[in-house]
């Protein structure tokens, strides 16, 4: 969950007029919703996230401000229009979140890469995606998801061919796909992609990447729809 630690509200701040809400790490985020330009502050309250909302959002346990798909960051991001205040959401929140796992961190990390891509903002993004490579032995089909994404962005068909064929050559565990099962089973409302089970992960995003490659992020993640 999200600690307000005592140096949020008592250590010096840059003034608002400093922070234009266009940070290259999620360590350099505004933690105050006052700390924000008038600009960021307006565009937040444009998106329906109110000072209040704000540290609302910020006090949210990890689920709910990441997993939730129907809340936290995510039901900012779904108005196209709101996707640069969805990505201070979340590099507020990962300033503030002290996780118990690493991988709660890195997630955070990757979302903030997609929203940023998302609204165009390739630079930036590339910037959080490489910051979401994985150092566990059983982390390769992530890393090679990683490694797609970022060719994909640096428009590097070879390197992105590359890495989908090596991700498309490793075993899907059968536990892994009972987990899946599982998952779809809960969630009911919840609709993913043929091969979802049985395919290594995100096998699929990466064939549409290849697929939709003149096409930009936010299209070709959408199967080339707009």
């Amino acid at each position: 969950m999200i600690i307000l630690s005592t140096c949020l509200f008592a250590c010096v701040n840059p003034t608002s007029s400093e922070i234009t809400g266009h940070s290259s790490t999620a360590e350099d985020a505004p933690r105050l919703f006052t700390d924000y330009s008038a600009s960021a502050q307006d565009a937040f309250k444009k998106c329906g996230v109110s000072e209040t909302e704000y540290y609302r959002l910020l006090s949210l346990p990890y689920k709910e401000f990441d997993q939730d798909f129907t809340g936290g960051w995510r039901a900012v991001a779904k108005n196209k229009d709101c996707r640069d205040s969805a990505a201070n959401l979340l590099k507020s929140y990962t300033a503030n979140f002290e996780y118990e796992f690493k991988s709660n961190h890195t997630t955070l990390e990757w979302h903030t890469g997609q929203v940023l891509a998302g609204s165009g903002n390739y630079e930036e993004a590339l910037i959080f995606f490489k910051r979401s490579y994985k150092s566990d032995e059983d982390q390769k089909d992530w890393n090679l998801y990683v490694d797609g994404t970022i060719a994909f962005l640096k428009k590097d068909k070879l390197a992105l061919q590359a890495a989908r064929d090596k991700l498309a050559a490793i075993p899907v565990p059968e536990k892994l796909k009972a987990a899946r099962r599982k998952f779809l089973k809960d969630n009911p409302n919840i609709t993913m992609r043929d091969g979802f089970v049985d395919d290594p992960g995100n096998l699929y995003i990466l064939d549409d990447f290849i697929e939709c490659f003149n096409e930009s992020y936010s299209v070709a993640y959408n199967k080339c729809e707009a």
